[in-house]
């Protein structure tokens, strides 16, 4: 056991969560007025510490496994109430937890990969340090841990552990959904239905069994939690709450910035307008990716290819690519978002990477630490803002046009 603690590789797995805890304390009280998600984490582990019902009794606005990080520091003091400060602070320790499952899970991926596991470890605790302002006040490192593991099992051609390990992500925050079919895309071009009936089965079981007590007790709650993502607005911060803001500034709309389900939105003549093609947008180019993936692994298959090296890089960037859609077409953009990438874009090309760091950089400016400035309409905030949301259209232009590169290991 000393050995293991010992040895340079487990300190450098360690170190993402460390940054996490050490910037994440550090900044906390000049941005403490824009945590505000971790009051309604507090208030939904103490209503159902007291034994009230997630969906019956208590209105939850997240799938029913994102409870398990609200839940942790509730469950360590074994149910005791303590101070907001102190549960507040365990949930940070949850997020080094998930950070360093997260790390240990990209090591075992680098090595699968090819790529140098110290040199994904710096990265990746780069990255988490940029973004522990925000990132560890947030649950969505324990999302993007289950995604990590979920592409662990996948190279290491353990089809049902992927869909597990996907399922409970789903269950957690619902974007891994849009890992599904891109995990199950060799598979299926190749009629692989072995592979499929195991990657489905297992990511079915995994919701089931996160999902249906809920079912059970309190259905109509936890259907109702979908309608309430369907009814949002424009956030300010999405690709169109960035043009509805050029707009603002070049005198052409007008814009209110109103506190609507959970987010900052706009209500403005041009958001009215831009809202109505999320989805459709959203629809081309994630149909488009995914039919793209297909073709190609269709076209490889007839010509009887079967490099698994090249079908790792092709997984990793369209997995990467598909986040990325998902962010480009939506009509939130939370900052928090960018962790979902974590498992992904350390394994990208060492520019788009750095693009990636970049924009990590650039939402962490004006969230929190000017985020009053963008609400005022402060014109550098706007020209901030549609500068990261440019240069996020432009990584997924590079991951998607970008060559494989990765060789994966036996």
């Amino acid at each position: 056991m000393r050995r293991v603690f010992s040895r340079p590789w487990f300190l450098l797995v360690l170190l993402p969560g460390v940054l996490l805890v050490l910037i994440a304390l550090a900044t906390h009280k000049p941005t403490a007025q824009w945590q505000g998600d971790l009051d309604i984490y507090a208030r939904y582990a103490n209503e159902i510490v007291h034994g009230k019902l997630p969906y019956r009794d208590v209105k939850v606005e997240y799938p029913p496994l994102a409870l398990l990080p609200m839940l942790l520091p509730r469950i360590v003091t074994l149910g005791y109430a303590l101070p907001i400060k102190y549960i507040n602070g365990l949930f940070l320790l949850g997020n080094a937890l998930w950070a360093t499952i997260l790390a240990g899970a990209m090591w075992r991926v680098a090595r699968q990969v090819g790529r140098r596991p110290w040199v994904a470890m710096l990265v990746l605790a780069g990255l988490v340090g940029t973004l522990a302002p925000m990132l560890g006040w947030r649950f969505d490192l324990f999302p993007a841990m289950l995604t990590a593991l979920a592409l662990v099992s996948a190279l290491a051609g353990r089809d049902g552990w992927a869909g597990g390990w996907l399922g409970l992500g789903i269950a957690a925050k619902l974007y891994p959904v849009v890992l599904g079919p891109v995990f199950a895309a060799r598979a299926l071009a190749r009629l692989r239905w072995r592979k499929l009936l195991a990657l489905a089965l297992g990511a079915g079981l995994a919701v089931a069994l996160a999902v249906g007590p809920f079912l059970l007790v309190g259905r109509a709650g936890l259907l109702s939690f979908l309608l309430y993502h369907e009814n949002r607005g424009v956030q300010i911060e999405s690709l169109a709450g960035g043009l509805v803001l050029l707009g603002v500034l070049a005198g052409q709309t007008t814009a209110t910035v109103v506190f609507t389900y959970g987010s900052l939105n706009l209500e403005s003549p041009w958001a009215t307008a831009l809202l109505p093609w999320a989805m459709p947008l959203f629809v081309v180019l994630y149909g488009g990716l995914v039919a793209a993936l297909v073709v190609r692994e269709v076209n490889e298959a007839r010509m009887l290819r079967d490099d698994p090296s090249a079908w790792a890089s092709r997984l990793i960037q369209a997995s990467a690519a598909a986040l990325l859609v998902f962010i480009v077409a939506n009509k939130v953009y939370s900052p928090q978002y960018l962790a979902w990438l974590l498992p992904f874009v350390l394994l990208l090309r060492p520019g788009q990477i750095a693009l990636f760091g970049a924009i990590c950089i650039a939402t962490i400016i004006f969230f929190p630490f000017f985020y009053q400035s963008l609400l005022d309409f402060v014109p550098w905030t706007i020209w901030l803002l549609n500068a990261r949301n440019l240069a996020t259209v432009a990584l997924l232009v590079w991951v998607v046009l970008a060559p494989p590169r990765l060789q994966l290991r036996a």
